[in-house]
């Protein structure tokens, strides 16, 4: 004749630590994560860069993209938005045009107000056109 008895969840400092929401490393609202590097075909250009993701209530995913001539060069390029550095494309935006890209790579941010509901990206496109 087995008997068992659960000790957990008990009282007790169980779940009573918290760190306030946001980001660890700058306590702001946004996680990032970068894409890898991919090599566009010689003479293209990106077009747009468009997301489907699940995004609760108090939530928002939003895209920068850098690029360079060689992989290298990624490393010290700047993130940018369709107006610079201090912007973010939102879903579907169409890049500034008459540049080539080279390398390419994107940074999302999965933002959230409460860290409690945060997006949920399943897919990622680049479009890209050859000039051809």
């Amino acid at each position: 004749d087995e008997k068992n008895v659960t000790l957990l969840p008990t009282g007790g400092p169980h779940g009573m630590s918290s760190v306030d929401p946001g980001n660890l490393a700058d306590r702001g609202p946004d996680e990032y994560y970068t894409s890898a590097p991919c090599e566009l075909p010689g003479g293209s250009s990106v077009e747009s860069i468009s997301w489907e993701a699940r995004t609760p209530p108090k939530s928002w995913t939003r895209a920068k993209l850098r690029s360079a001539d060689t992989r290298e060069g990624l490393e010290t390029a700047m993130w940018e938005g369709p107006d610079g550095t201090d912007t973010w494309y939102e879903k579907g935006q169409r890049t500034p045009g008459g540049r080539h890209w080279g390398w390419v790579q994107y940074r999302l941010a999965l933002g959230s107000t409460n860290s409690l509901n945060t997006p949920r990206v399943t897919r990622v496109d680049v479009q890209y056109g050859t000039g051809e």
